[in-house]
C-alpha cells in the first residue's frame, strides 16, 4: 500500500514540475503559420531560355493564445532541394503578420535575367525581399518556421517541384480564310500561375504558323491557341480558342488545325427625343466610311433598331424622325464587330436644303453649306453637291456658302433645291495653269511649287482639266506619295488628324511612291487614302459627302472670305481707325511735348516778373 502511494505521489510531483516548467517559459507549437503560397505538390519550372523565375513564399503568423508582437517574431524559410541542400532567409513581418518573400530561381550557370513583374516594382514593398536560389533538383521542400521572443514558435512545410522547360514547336494550320494571307497571326498562351502566364505567337505565311513554345521535362503545360482577329475584305475572321496540351518530354508534336469564322457588324440601339429616355420612331442610317456604302433600317414604338451584317469598318451612323434629325456618330467595328448605340435626336426642321457647288464651271470639293444652328452640310468630292437636313420647311433661310480658297455667299431663300451655286475665286488663291490643267492653291496651304513638281505640304488643292492638249500637269508630291495626273481632274487634302485623300473627278491619276514603284492608278469616281500602304481605291457614293468629310474628321478648318459689303465696312473701318490713330499722336504729342515746354516756359516767366517787382 505504502509502495504504491509512493509511486502515485511521485507521478503527481513530476507532473506539478514539468506544469510549473510550462508556465514559467511558455512553448511549444502555439504560432499559426498560415501560408497561402506555395501549395502543396505545386510545380514551378525554369525556362529553357534563360530567363529567372521568381517563386513567392506568402502567408501570415496568428496567434490564437496571446496578442503578437509583429516585431518580436522572426520568420526564417527554408529551400531543401532532394540533395539536402539548404537555402535560408529570414523574412520580417508587417503590423499585420503577413510576410511575403521571392525566391529568384534560376538554371545553373544562367545569367540573371527576370522576367517577373513583381521582382523590380514591387521586392521592396510590403516588407518584401528577394534572394537568388539555384535548384539543381527537381523536388524541393519549403520549411517556414516563426519564432517570438517569449518562445513561442510555428511550423509549416510544403512539398513542391520545380520543373526545366525547352522549346518545341507546335504547327497550326488555319482554314475558312477566303484567301491566303501573310498576315495573319497566331498566338499560344499558357497560364503558369495565378500570377503570371506566357504568351508565344507565330505569323502565318499560305495559311500555316509555326510557333514555338516551351515543355517541361516532366510536366504537362496546357495552352489556349487562336489566330488574331483578321479583317479580309471588311469581313473579320476569328477562331475559336483550341486546348492544346503539351506534355513533357521532347517527343514531337502533332499538328493543330483552327477554324476561321466570318464576322460582320451588328449594330443595335435605341433612338430618344433630345436628352430623354423616351424611345421615338425614327430612320436609322449607317453609311460606310471608307466606300459610302449605306444600310437603313426603321425602329420599332419603342425606338429600338438594330443593323446586322455590317461591314467591318468605320460608319457614321443617322437618324431622323418626324420631330427631329441626329448629328453623325461615329461607330467603328474593326475595334468591335458588336456596338451598341444610343441616338438622341435634336429638335429641327422637316425640309432639306439641297445644291451643288461649283468654281469656274467645275464641281467644288471642300466646299460646305451652312445654316445657323445646324451642322455643316460638306459638298461631294465628286460632285459638289451637298444636302443639309432638318431645315425649316416654310419662311426664308439664311444659307451661308463657303469653299477653301473662295469667297463666301450669303444667300437668303425660300428655295429649298438652290440649284447650282457658283464660287469667285479669293484673290489671294495662285492660279497655275500648266499643260491644259489649272491647278488652285488656296492661300492657307503650305505648298511649294517647282518647275517639274508640286509639294502638298499642308491644306488642299484641286486641279481642273481644261483640255486635252499640252503635256498635262507636273507630278503632285503629297507625303510618301506622287500623285501623276496628267490631265485628270482630281482634289487632295493633307491635314491634321486625318488620313491624307484623293478624290479623282474626271480621268485617272497613277499614285506612286517617291520611287516611281509600286504605281497605283486611281479612275473617276473613287477615293484613296494615301497611308504607308496603299490600300485599294474605292468608289465614293454621290450624295455621302457630308457624312465622309464630318464624321471622318477630315474637314480643313479655313478662315471664311468676307463678302464684298464686308469687306467695304471692313475698308471704311480701317480708315476710321486711321484717323482716330492719327488724333491719338497728336494728343500723346501735346501731352509730353509741347505741354511740358508751355509749363517750364511760365515758370521762367513768372520767376522773373517777381525779380522786377522786388528791383521795383
Amino acid at each position: 500500500m505504502n509502495r504504491v502511494l509512493s509511486i502515485f505521489l511521485g507521478v503527481i510531483a513530476s507532473f506539478l514540475v514539468v506544469a510549473s516548467v510550462v508556465a514559467q517559459e511558455p512553448g511549444g507549437d502555439d504560432l499559426t503559420i498560415l501560408l497561402a503560397s506555395p501549395g502543396e505538390g505545386e510545380t514551378f519550372y525554369v525556362a529553357v531560355d534563360g530567363f529567372m523565375l521568381s517563386i513567392p513564399v506568402s502567408g501570415q503568423v496568428v496567434s490564437y493564445d496571446a496578442p503578437l508582437d509583429s516585431v518580436a517574431v522572426e520568420v526564417i524559410v527554408d529551400f531543401i532541394d532532394s540533395t539536402g541542400n539548404t537555402t535560408q532567409v529570414t523574412v520580417p513581418l508587417d503590423e499585420n503578420g503577413r510576410f511575403i518573400v521571392w525566391a529568384a530561381v534560376q538554371p545553373s550557370s544562367q545569367p540573371f535575367v527576370s522576367d517577373d513583374p513583381h521582382h523590380l516594382e514591387e521586392c521592396n514593398l510590403c516588407h518584401r525581399w528577394d534572394f537568388d536560389l539555384t535548384l539543381l533538383q527537381t523536388v524541393t521542400k519549403v520549411v517556414v518556421s516563426a519564432r517570438a521572443e517569449d518562445g513561442r514558435m510555428g511550423r509549416v512545410e510544403r512539398q513542391m517541384y520545380v520543373d526545366r522547360s525547352r522549346h518545341a514547336d507546335l504547327t497550326v494550320n488555319i482554314e475558312g480564310l477566303p484567301v491566303h494571307t501573310d498576315m495573319a497571326q497566331v498566338t499560344a498562351t499558357t497560364f503558369i500561375y495565378d500570377w503570371r502566364h506566357r504568351t508565344f505567337y507565330g505569323a502565318a505565311a499560305d495559311d500555316q504558323a509555326v510557333v514555338s513554345l516551351e515543355r517541361l521535362d516532366k510536366g504537362t503545360l496546357s495552352y489556349e491557341v487562336s489566330m488574331v482577329p483578321q479583317i479580309i475584305d471588311e469581313t473579320r475572321y476569328i477562331t475559336p480558342t483550341q486546348t492544346v496540351v503539351v506534355p513533357g518530354g521532347d517527343q514531337a508534336l502533332p499538328p493543330v488545325t483552327l477554324q476561321a469564322q466570318a464576322q460582320r457588324g451588328t449594330l443595335a440601339g435605341m433612338v430618344v427625343d433630345g436628352d430623354s429616355d423616351d424611345g421615338v420612331e425614327a430612320s436609322v442610317l449607317a453609311v460606310n466610311l471608307a466606300t459610302g456604302e449605306t444600310h437603313t433600317t426603321e425602329t420599332d414604338e419603342n425606338g429600338s433598331f438594330l443593323l446586322t451584317d455590317l461591314p467591318i469598318a468605320e460608319h457614321a451612323l443617322l437618324a431622323r424622325s418626324s420631330s427631329g434629325f441626329h448629328l453623325p456618330q461615329h461607330v467603328d467595328f474593326t475595334e468591335s464587330p458588336d456596338v451598341t448605340a444610343r441616338i438622341h435626336l435634336t429638335r429641327a426642321g422637316t425640309a432639306v436644303l439641297s445644291g451643288t457647288i461649283t468654281l469656274d464651271g467645275a464641281p467644288l470639293p471642300f466646299a460646305q453649306a451652312t445654316v445657323a444652328g445646324l451642322p455643316v452640310a460638306h459638298a461631294d468630292p465628286l460632285t459638289g453637291a451637298f444636302e443639309l437636313d432638318g431645315v425649316d420647311a416654310e419662311g426664308p433661310i439664311t444659307v451661308e456658302i463657303t469653299a477653301a480658297g473662295c469667297y463666301g455667299l450669303r444667300l437668303a431663300t425660300t428655295a429649298k433645291d438652290l440649284g447650282e451655286i457658283a464660287l469667285t475665286l479669293r484673290e489671294d488663291t495662285e492660279v497655275i495653269d500648266k499643260g491644259g490643267s489649272r491647278l488652285y492653291v488656296p492661300t492657307q496651304s503650305e505648298v511649294t511649287v517647282e518647275d517639274d513638281r508640286i509639294v502638298l505640304e499642308r491644306g488642299v488643292l484641286w486641279v481642273t482639266n481644261l483640255s486635252s492638249s499640252g503635256d498635262g500637269f507636273p507630278s503632285i508630291y503629297v507625303g510618301d506619295h506622287v500623285l501623276d495626273g496628267g490631265h485628270a481632274s482630281f482634289a487632295v487634302e493633307h491635314i491634321p488628324n486625318a488620313r491624307a485623300r484623293l478624290y479623282v473627278i474626271q480621268d485617272e491619276v497613277q499614285v506612286s511612291d517617291y520611287d516611281k514603284e509600286n504605281i497605283k492608278p486611281v479612275i473617276i469616281g473613287q477615293t484613296l487614302a494615301l497611308e504607308d500602304d496603299l490600300g485599294e481605291p474605292v468608289e465614293v457614293v454621290s450624295g455621302t459627302g457630308m457624312v465622309l468629310r464630318t464624321v471622318a474628321g477630315s474637314v480643313a478648318s479655313f478662315e471664311q472670305a468676307p463678302s464684298s459689303a464686308e469687306r467695304f465696312s471692313s475698308l471704311a473701318f480701317e480708315i476710321m481707325e486711321l484717323i482716330a490713330k492719327g488724333f491719338m499722336l497728336v494728343a500723346y504729342a501735346i501731352t509730353f511735348s509741347i505741354l511740358p515746354v508751355v509749363l517750364l516756359l511760365m515758370v521762367i516767366a513768372f520767376i522773373r516778373y517777381r525779380r522786377v517787382r522786388a528791383i521795383t
